[in-house]
C-alpha cells in the first residue's frame, strides 16, 4: 500500500510476517519481519482495519 507516495504497512503485516518467520522456528520472530518490512522500504501505520474493510 502507498500513502502520500511512501509504502506504509499495517501492524497486522507485521504480525503475520513474525507468525511465518515463528513456524520457521526463528527464536525472535519480530526481528526479521522489522527488518523485511525496512528492507522494502515501508514503514508501519495505525489504520482501523474495520474502516477499511468496510470502504472495499
Amino acid at each position: 500500500m502507498r500513502l502520500d507516495g511512501e509504502r506504509v504497512v499495517s501492524r497486522l503485516t507485521l504480525l503475520e510476517l513474525a507468525s511465518m518467520y515463528a513456524r520457521a522456528e526463528l527464536g525472535k520472530p519480530i526481528s526479521p519481519a522489522m527488518y523485511s518490512i525496512r528492507r522494502l522500504g515501508a514503514s508501519i501505520v495505525e489504520a482501523d482495519l474495520n474502516i477499511i474493510g468496510r470502504k472495499t
